[in-house]
């Protein structure tokens, strides 16, 4: 990302501007240094630099696979060979190697696409997809995935992509070639055209349009004059090139046609990849390029993309954990996880460690990130195990199940056979059928109960407790106590009765709090608990209660009532009559 109103060189012939949302570049239009050939000046062009200039060296440089390489240039080529350009001959001699002293553990290796051997790990080399890879060499397996050889092991290094929220406008996708997702815009239409998402196109030759989210936005470069109020010296005229937007001035006199192009006296311009054309008073000259040694800053990078090998600018970085690292830079974070330097993100990989084979240990080495594996001596009653001693078996003879280390007969209390291992219940299970879900129990550990497959500290509504088991309460009962006590029914008309509901109380019942409550136990029907309509048989009425006999004071009058004597009768009227006149009662 450009700042506004920031420039910046694409490349040495090349200088780009970010003016709102798009970027505006411009090619260097390089004059013809009118060398000398009657001196012997020749052109070359300098480190970094667009167009060619003239120097006095005598010496020429050497055209190898179709580069310019400069004199007195050094390189490394195929076969192991170190060659130098030595004014326009380029001699070649085998590449003399620096035996290194090798540390302990280690050992001279020849490495593949290396000349000269070194030192090397003396642990085994890794076969991964067929090739052979040298202990501690890193390689690229997936867009995804880093892998090391470790002591003859591969250790797989998994990317980690970080959450990614998209702003209005954008969808988290997957581009080709990435690993982890990023944040696109919408693609743009334009005159019938489909532009991709931060794709820049030109309508004109001075318009300059960008696609961001969605939306099309263009630019054109501000021109100090227009063609017609741009005053050029005296022999010199206005015009604008093709392709170009604004306008320059040029020499009136002295133009050259090449191949249906107007090119203007002193101008120069390539006509293969090393060598160059310039106009002069009306007639093309042509010359070959000459280059000179270059030597990168550790912040820029070596490109050959035109004649000239030049430096550009690294401009992409990546600030992590308070350290600027540059573009294609890769460092460890611990033994366990690798990260990278891409684009201006950091790509970071996390170890995967395989699982030590059967009969062996892990063993934590510190410094480094998968266990090692050791042999171990099994327990007697083991096939395989990954420590010495009982209980630590991986795998059991024929007709022996593995649970918890041990070999077994049959699978024990909390456990429950899957092929020849025992596997553990759910932790809410006493015991199980099939399978660790909590709803898989066949009982219960200590305080909870059994509801069709599953532990529970209380049964559900609908359900009740008994001996550990949850029941269903009776058919139409919402809610119940037990199997006797419907509390709530499913039916919001009917009233709670008993193990059922019912459309009205039944006799031997009343309404109470939305429910049918019983009568007393010798009532057959009655109004509230107390106090009865009518008496089971064998009983007698007696002041609303039902009575074996008639209590003292009262006498039997039928075959089913009971009621008071006559003194009790009077008795009871004094009593009334003291409460109302109790002076003129007890004067009397």
């Amino acid at each position: 990302m450009r700042a506004e109103n920031s420039t910046w060189r694409r490349d040495a012939c090349t200088e780009c501007s970010c003016t709102g949302v798009v970027t505006i570049c411009s090619t260097t239009q390089c004059k013809d240094p009118q060398c000398d050939s009657d001196k012997g000046q020749d052109l070359v062009v300098y480190p970094n630099s667009c167009c060619p200039e003239c120097t006095d060296s005598k010496a020429s440089s050497c055209s190898v696979d179709d580069q310019v390489i400069a004199h007195n240039t050094i390189w490394e080529s195929e076969n192991c060979t170190k060659c130098e350009c030595n004014d326009g001959t380029v001699s070649c001699s085998h590449v003399e190697c620096d035996i290194p002293q090798c540390g302990y553990g280690e050992q001279l290796r020849d490495i593949t696409g290396k000349c000269c051997p070194e030192c090397r790990s003396t642990e085994e080399s890794c076969f991964y997809g067929g090739v052979k890879r040298d202990d501690g060499e890193i390689w690229s397996p997936s867009p995804c995935e880093k892998a090391i050889c470790v002591q003859g092991e591969v250790n797989l290094l998994i990317a980690e992509c970080e959450n990614t929220v998209c702003s209005v406008g954008h969808v988290l996708q997957l581009l080709p070639g990435e690993c982890c997702p990023s944040c696109v815009s919408g693609p743009c239409v334009h005159r019938g055209v489909e532009y991709s998402p931060g794709e820049q196109f030109t309508l004109d030759s001075c318009q300059q349009c960008v696609c961001t989210a969605g939306e099309i936005s263009c630019q054109q470069p501000a021109c100090s004059h227009d063609e017609f109020d741009v005053e050029c010296p005296q022999g010199q005229r206005s015009v604008v090139r093709d392709g170009e937007c604004c306008p320059e001035c040029v020499p009136t006199k002295g133009n050259c046609n090449y191949h249906d192009t107007i090119y203007y006296h002193g101008d120069l311009w390539n006509i293969s990849r090393c060598e160059v054309a310039y106009c002069s008073h009306g007639n093309v000259r042509s010359s070959v390029v000459q280059c000179t040694p270059v030597v990168c800053k550790w912040n820029e990078k070596l490109v050959h993309d035109s004649c000239c090998p030049e430096c550009v600018a690294i401009t992409a970085w990546c600030d992590h954990n308070d350290m600027v690292y540059r573009d294609g830079d890769e460092w460890n974070e611990g033994p366990c996880r690798h990260c990278e330097c891409v684009h201006g993100l950091v790509q970071c990989y996390n170890a995967e460690c395989t699982a030590c084979p059967a009969n062996t240990t892990q063993v934590i080495v510190q410094g480094e990130c998968c266990a090692t594996c050791l042999p171990v001596t099994c327990h007697s009653d083991c096939v395989s195990c990954n420590e010495p001693g009982y209980g630590k078996c991986t795998s059991c003879p024929v007709n022996r199940m593995l649970e918890d280390g041990r070999c077994v007969r049959r699978c024990g209390k909390g456990h429950f056979q899957n092929g020849d291992v025992c596997e553990s219940c759910h932790s809410s299970c006493d015991s199980c059928d099939v399978g660790n879900s909590p709803s898989s129990c066949t009982s219960c550990a200590r305080g909870l109960s059994l509801q069709q497959g599953e532990c529970k500290k209380e049964c559900s509504k609908g359900f009740y407790e008994k001996n550990g088991h949850c029941e269903e309460c009776p058919s139409g009962c919402k809610d119940c106590y037990n199997s006797a006590w419907c509390i709530e029914c499913s039916d919001k008309t009917q009233l709670p009765e008993r193990d059922g509901c019912v459309a009205s109380c039944s006799d031997g019942y009343f309404y109470e709090n939305n429910r049918c409550t019983a009568c007393g136990p010798t009532c057959e029907t009655c109004l509230e608990k107390n106090s009865c309509l009518t008496c089971m048989v064998g009983h007698l009425m007696e002041n609303r209660k039902c009575v074996k006999t008639c209590s003292e004071g009262f006498y039997q009058i039928s075959i089913s009532r009971c009621a008071a004597s006559v003194n009790a009768v009077q008795h009871a009227h004094h009593q009334a009559l003291q409460a109302v006149f109790p002076a003129k009662m007890d004067s009397s």
